[in-house]
């Protein structure tokens, strides 16, 4: 199944020219949020973009981008007034919503479906937000597949800022695990249960690193 975009072939052009410069702008935005934290202009500069995006592919008549868009929106506009603190998790979130995005850019450029759906984006969006629901998420003291390992064989190594971080916790006098957690394999959507039980996981500690 195809597109059929009522713009002409230039408009499209413009637009996808656009939204590539959107997108870049956002993820430099992220990425610049993930080493300095909370910092106002590069929440505006991330909001700004996600703004532009959504109103021109609400234009072009693409709705899942612009649905997407629109639920960052809100978790943007909830961290700039400081409804919503800037985690590991949010910003993992966050760079997914470009990764789904960057495939609709695909989806308009060659007139094909990508096949990425909008479901697990906008329930990982909506947990953030507040304005989703972790039913049948078990609390992490509930959990029996939860346990502490020593080390994780394959893991890619800590980067400097995480080192710092877990030094940190230890020199605190704060216990710091490697937490490893098995989901059924009848699970539906699983990435989505992996993300709940980041999010229950967060509720008692603090993420340095998720894998």
């Amino acid at each position: 199944m195809g597109f059929d975009f009522d713009m002409s072939a230039e408009d499209i052009k413009v637009f996808l020219d656009e939204a590539e410069e959107q997108l870049q702008a956002m993820e430099g935005g992220i990425l610049k949020l993930e080493k300095d934290g909370e910092n106002p202009e590069h929440l505006q500069e991330i909001f700004r973009a996600a703004h532009t995006l959504k109103g021109s592919s609400a234009t072009l008549g693409h709705k899942k981008m612009a649905e997407v868009t629109h639920a960052m929106e809100n978790v943007l506009d909830k961290l700039r007034k400081g409804k919503l603190a800037l985690t590991t998790v949010v910003g993992d979130t966050l760079l997914a919503c470009l990764d789904v995005l960057q495939a609709f850019k695909e989806e308009i450029a060659t007139g094909e479906e990508s096949g990425v759906g909008t479901a697990e984006i906008m329930e990982r969006l909506a947990l953030i937000d507040g304005s989703g629901s972790p039913a049948g998420v078990a609390s992490v003291a509930d959990a029996p597949a939860v346990f502490a390992v020593s080390q994780l064989e394959g893991l890619p190594a800590l980067a400097a800022q995480e080192e710092r971080a877990l030094a940190a916790a230890q020199q605190a006098g704060k216990a710091a695990h490697w937490l490893v957690l098995s989901l059924d394999k009848n699970s539906p959507m699983p990435a989505v249960r992996a993300f709940q039980s980041l999010l229950a996981v967060g509720d008692v500690g603090e993420i340095i690193r998720s894998w």
